[in-house]
């Protein structure tokens, strides 16, 4: 459905991003979440300097609060982000053939099960990086973008397409096991689960048997949170 499809399209852009929510409306004063006429709003929980907005056509309006002012090089790097996610969401309209721009804010006023999961995730790559040589994890299931321990650098984000095929590669030729791992200097990946994968960015000499180590324990524990957003029905906080 185009609701859906765009609500994953929305949570990839929070996952990659510093921005701590994103809202499809139909206008400024909507977007605001306040009366017309104004530039901000509860509903987004605006910092000052922190609400950017871009337009989707068709009377829409896609806008992302980010987690702090920024410099200028900030708030370029962020209207990029914006810019490119709106992208993908025009493409996602056209596909379903949409003539309208449902109203979607993200994350919801109360916590979702699916965000307290997301944010056990994220804790768990942030721990990945703190105790390795990993400057960045990134999870990723079945071609999504799932949650990251930093905000996503663009030229990081150009590369997982082409490595999650590279592993995927490497799992198909790999005997006696559906996953594989892929190793080289920058980079360390390993895939687990249904679909699932984890690659971490490395800028320094680190040893493959420790970060292995570290990506199997911590991939058992995500392989548990993966399958809690297929059923929700599970509590993530233990």
């Amino acid at each position: 459905m185009l609701e859906s499809d765009l609500q994953e399209l929305l949570r990839e852009f929070l996952a990659t991003s510093s921005a701590r929510s994103v809202r499809i409306g139909r206008d400024l004063g909507e977007l605001a979440g306040s009366q017309p006429g104004t530039k901000l709003g509860p509903q987004l929980g605006h910092q000052p300097g922190g609400l950017l907005s871009v337009p989707l056509g068709q009377g829409g309006v896609l806008s992302a609060n980010f987690a702090e002012s920024s410099d200028h090089a900030g708030n370029t790097m962020n209207r990029q982000r914006l810019e490119k996610c709106a992208r993908s969401l025009r493409a996602c309209l056209r596909r379903h053939e949409g003539l309208h721009w449902p109203e979607i804010v993200l994350p919801s006023a109360t916590p979702a099960r699916r965000q307290l999961i997301l944010a056990r995730m994220q804790q768990f790559l942030c721990g990945l990086v703190d105790s390795s040589p990993m400057r960045q994890m990134v999870l990723m299931c079945r071609g999504a973008i799932i949650a990251s321990a930093l905000p996503l650098e663009p030229l990081d984000h150009e590369r997982l397409s082409l490595l999650a095929r590279q592993l995927e590669r490497i799992a198909a030729n790999t005997q006696g096991s559906d996953h594989g791992e892929l190793i080289s200097g920058d980079v360390y990946a390993r895939s687990f689960w249904y679909g699932a994968a984890l690659f971490g960015f490395v800028d320094t000499d680190y040893s493959v048997d420790f970060i292995r180590h570290r990506c199997r324990h911590v991939a058992k524990e995500l392989a548990h949170l993966l399958s809690m957003l297929d059923d929700d029905s599970h509590d993530p906080i233990r």
